[in-house]
């Protein structure tokens, strides 16, 4: 195979590939399956090139002339509002001037808005052949990983991906990261968003407990700083809103009586996990957190009566 041949021709093919991908000249599942066993390569280089593809969130520019000249006249138009911004103070008919700047700031928001589409390399996590092998061939290079704490970082975020978008049954993966999970790791708060990446409706709830469980008490306790505290509870939280029967009826007791603290963000954290359960399981909260029936649905916009719809509760995370 290429990757097997000369590793500078193949973190060159590799380069080539990934470059005609985001330029939408080979967009098939060919080419990402090629990519994908790049993941799998000895050479750190490949690897990392490979699962940068994966992982990136960055726009990338699909036509490099053509956006040349549009960023021209993005630039001309920003010109122009700064103009009336600075003219608008100091002439008359002031009122009629910052109406034609609402208007042109609206316009530019428009173009924006237009310009903005998925990235290329994330949904090419949706054209890979077998997922779940291909996940499992991920976590068994995560033992050969020795050297760079970084490069086992981007595979365990892209394990994440992949079992939490295809939900895939990976279950030694979580207590692997239970390991790397302490408030004394530099990343971890990008461990913590692998792991709730990770989480999907159809994972046994046993299997994510534990998980709930340490993140609870290495990050939620009072000898913690209330930064900590929060990425704690939003943690969990985030883990509840993709397989909320993992959550136990005391742990969840617990955390809604940081709904006190003196911080803003730990009580802010803990509300939104009191408002989460009030929608999915009202009977595990206290009494006193419970509320009035369909309180929550309303502010939200869905439905006030009727079983609660679940489906709308299990989102993705965002990198």
């Amino acid at each position: 195979m290429l990757f097997k041949a000369s590793p500078i021709a193949a973190k060159i093919a590799i380069q080539i590939m990934i470059e005609l991908y985001r330029k939408h000249v080979w967009n098939d599942a060919k080419t990402v399956n090629i990519i994908a066993d790049a993941c799998l390569s000895t050479n750190n280089k490949i690897m990392v090139a490979a699962l940068t593809f994966f992982l990136s969130n960055d726009p990338q520019n699909t036509e490099e002339d053509g956006n040349d000249s549009e960023d021209e006249n993005k630039k001309e138009k920003a010109k122009k509002i700064s103009t009336m911004v600075r003219s608008a103070g100091f002439t008359k008919k002031a009122k009629n001037k910052m109406k034609k700047l609402e208007r042109a700031r609206l316009v530019l928001r428009k173009e924006v808005k237009k310009k903005r589409k998925p990235e290329g390399s994330f949904l090419a996590v949706h054209f890979l052949n077998d997922p779940q092998t291909f996940a499992e061939r991920l976590y068994k290079e995560l033992g050969r990983l020795n050297d760079k704490f970084e490069i086992k970082l981007m595979v365990m975020q892209l394990i994440a991906r992949v079992v939490g978008i295809h939900q895939l049954f990976l279950f030694n993966f979580y207590p692997y990261l239970q390991k790397y999970l302490s408030h004394s790791q530099v990343h971890c708060t990008k461990i913590l968003a692998a792991a709730a990446q990770a989480c999907h409706q159809l994972c046994p709830p046993d299997v994510i407990e534990p998980l709930l469980k340490h993140i609870a008490n290495t990050f939620i306790s009072d000898h913690q700083t209330s930064e900590v505290m929060a990425v704690g509870i939003n943690s969990v939280r985030e883990i509840c809103v993709r397989c909320p029967l993992a959550m136990e009826k005391d742990l969840l007791q617990d955390l809604a009586q940081y709904k006190k603290h003196t911080d803003k963000g730990v009580s802010m954290a803990a509300r939104s996990v009191i408002s989460l359960f009030r929608t999915i399981n009202r009977s595990m909260l206290a009494k006193v957190d419970q509320g009035k029936p369909g309180e929550n649905m309303a502010e939200d916009g869905r439905q006030t009566t009727g079983p609660p719809r679940h489906s709308t509760l299990f989102l993705e995370l965002s990198s």
